[in-house]
C-alpha cells in the first residue's frame, strides 16, 4: 500500500510539474499548439516506436534485466526487488516504478516473449513523449516560437535518441523528463518543486547528481534562505517517499551503499565513452593508471570541478533562464568529457538539454547535430562490442576521431559561453551569447511569440 502511495505521488509530481511549465503560455497559444495537433504527433510517434521495438530486440542483458525486474516487482512489491535472486541495482526511482506497472500489466495479460519484452521496454518510450512535450514548452518560453515544433521533434525524432530507447533499449529517458522539469520549474523560481524534481531524477539515476551543483547555485544566486530552507526541506521529503518503499527491510544505509556500488562499479578511465580520457589512455584502462602524474580518477575529478566552476561563474554574471539551460547543458557536456568512469549512453543528457534551443542559430544548431552524430556513432560502437561480450573495446582511429570532434565541440561550447560572460553587456539578457543564439529573453513566467 505504501509503495501504491509513493507511486501515485511520484506521477501526481510529474503531472503537476508539466501542467505548471505549460501554464505560462498564453490560452491562445495552448489552444493553437493542441490545435495543430501537438499530442496526436507524439502520440504517433511514440505508437511508432513501441511497434518497433518488435523489430529491435534491444541488447539482452539489459532486456533481461527490465524483464526480470519488472516481474519480481509485480510479484513481490518494492520489498524484494533488490533481494539476492532477484539482482536489481537500479536506484529506487522513476524507473522501477514505472517497471512495476508494466510487470502488473504483463502479468495480468500473461504475456510471454516478445510481447513481455515490449511492455517493459515501453516506459522509456512514454517518457520520450513527456520529455518531448516539455522541450516544445520550453522553446516557446525561451522566445523561440518559431522554432518550438521544430525542436520538438528534433528531440522525438533524433536518432540516437531513438537508438537509445528502442535499438538498445536504455532508459535515458527517464531521468531527461526530471531534468528537463526541474529545470524549467527553477526558471519560474518555484524552488522547491524543482528540487522535488531534482530529487527524482537522482532517484532515476546516479547521473541525475551532476545537475545539483548548478541547481544550487541558481537557487543560492537568484532567492534567499526562507527558499533555500524550503528547497532543502522538499528535496529531502520528496527524496524519502520515493524511496522508503524499496528501502523497508534493509538497513539505514541501503541506499548510500547502492549508489557506492553504482558510482565503484567500472573503475575505468572510459567506459566506452568517446571523450578525453578515452584519448589520453584508452578504453577499458582502469582509472588508477597515472597520466600527467596524477591518476585518471584525480585528473577527471579536478576537471571536473573546473567545470564547476565555470558554470558558477556563467551563473553569477547571468542570472537569466537561457543562461540557466546552458549552465546545465555544459554541466552535462563537462561529466561527459572530462570525468572518468564515463559510460557511453551520458552525452544523451547534454543533446537532450540543448534541444530546446536547437534552431535558435548556427552554432546551436552545429552543437546539437554534432553531438547527436557522435552520440549516435558511440552508441552503435559500444553495443557492438557489448554483444560480443566484450566490456569495451579499442578506441581504434574511428574511436579517436569521434572522440576529437568531441573535444572540439565541448570547445566551441565552453568557448561561446565564456566570450557571452566577458563581453560588455554581459549583465544584460545573456549578451553576446543571446546575440549570437538569436534569443529573445523572456522574463520567468511570461511567454513570447
Amino acid at each position: 500500500m505504501l509503495g501504491v502511495l509513493s507511486g501515485l505521488f511520484l506521477a501526481g509530481l510529474i503531472g503537476y510539474s508539466i501542467r505548471l511549465v505549460w501554464q505560462p503560455l498564453s490560452a491562445q497559444e495552448r489552444a493553437r499548439s493542441l490545435g495543430a495537433g501537438l499530442v496526436a504527433i507524439l502520440a504517433a510517434i511514440a505508437i511508432a516506436k513501441i511497434a518497433a521495438l518488435f523489430f529491435f530486440p534491444g541488447f539482452k542483458w539489459d532486456v533481461a534485466n527490465a524483464q526480470r525486474w519488472s516481474m519480481a516487482l509485480a510479484q513481490g512489491g518494492p520489498t524484494h526487488v533488490y533481494d539476492a535472486a532477484v539482482d536489481c541495482d537500479y536506484p529506487p526511482g522513476g524507473y522501477l516504478y514505472l517497471l512495476w506497472l508494466a510487470g502488473i500489466i504483463a502479468r495480468g495479460l500473461s504475456a510471454r516473449g516478445d510481447c513481455l519484452r515490449v511492455i517493459t521496454e515501453t516506459p522509456p518510450i512514454v517518457a520520450d513523449l513527456l520529455a518531448a512535450l516539455v522541450v516544445f514548452v520550453a522553446a516557446r518560453r525561451l522566445g523561440h516560437a518559431r522554432f518550438a515544433f521544430g525542436a520538438m521533434l528534433a528531440f522525438a525524432l533524433n536518432p540516437a535518441l531513438i537508438y537509445d530507447s528502442v535499438v538498445w533499449g536504455q532508459k535515458d529517458s527517464v531521468l531527461t523528463l526530471p531534468l528537463l522539469l526541474s529545470v524549467m520549474l527553477a526558471v519560474d523560481r518555484r524552488y522547491a518543486l524543482a528540487w522535488a524534481l531534482a530529487a527524482v531524477a537522482m532517484l532515476a539515476k546516479p547521473q541525475g547528481m551532476i545537475l545539483m551543483p548548478v541547481l544550487a547555485l541558481w537557487t543560492l544566486f537568484t532567492s534567499g534562505p526562507r527558499q533555500w530552507i524550503g528547497a532543502i526541506s522538499v528535496f529531502v521529503a520528496a527524496l524519502l517517499i520515493v524511496a522508503i518503499p524499496f528501502a523497508l527491510g534493509h538497513p539505514w544505509y541501503w541506499l548510500i551503499a547502492l549508489y557506492a556500488h553504482e558510482i565503484g562499479e567500472y573503475a575505468i578511465g572510459s567506459v566506452n565513452a568517446f571523450n578525453l580520457m578515452a584519448i589520453l589512455g584508452g578504453m577499458g584502462k582502469a582509472d588508477s593508471a597515472v597520466i600527467l602524474g596524477v591518476s585518471r580518477f584525480s585528473l577527471g575529478m579536478t576537471l571536473l570541478a573546473s567545470n564547476y566552476v565555470l558554470v558558477a561563474w556563467l551563473l553569477w554574471r547571468n542570472r537569466t533562464p537561457e543562461q540557466l539551460l546552458y549552465a546545465v547543458f555544459l554541466a552535462y557536456l563537462g561529466f561527459f568529457m572530462l570525468g572518468s568512469r564515463i559510460h557511453e549512453r551520458y552525452l544523451y543528457y547534454a543533446v537532450a538539454i540543448l534541444t530546446p534551443l536547437a534552431f535558435a542559430a548556427p552554432v546551436s544548431s552545429t552543437l546539437c547535430a554534432g553531438l547527436s552524430l557522435t552520440l549516435l556513432c558511440n552508441l552503435a560502437y559500444a553495443k557492438a562490442f557489448a554483444e560480443s561480450a566484450q566490456l569495451t573495446g579499442p578506441l581504434g582511429a574511428f574511436g579517436t576521431a569521434v572522440a576529437t570532434v568531441n573535444l572540439a565541440l565541448f570547445g566551441v561550447a565552453t568557448f561561446y559561453a565564456i566570450a557571452g560572460a566577458r563581453s560588455s553587456s554581459a549583465r544584460e539578457p545573456l549578451g553576446l551569447i543571446a546575440n549570437f543564439l538569436n534569443i529573445k529573453v523572456a522574463e520567468p513566467g511570461t511567454s513570447s511569440s
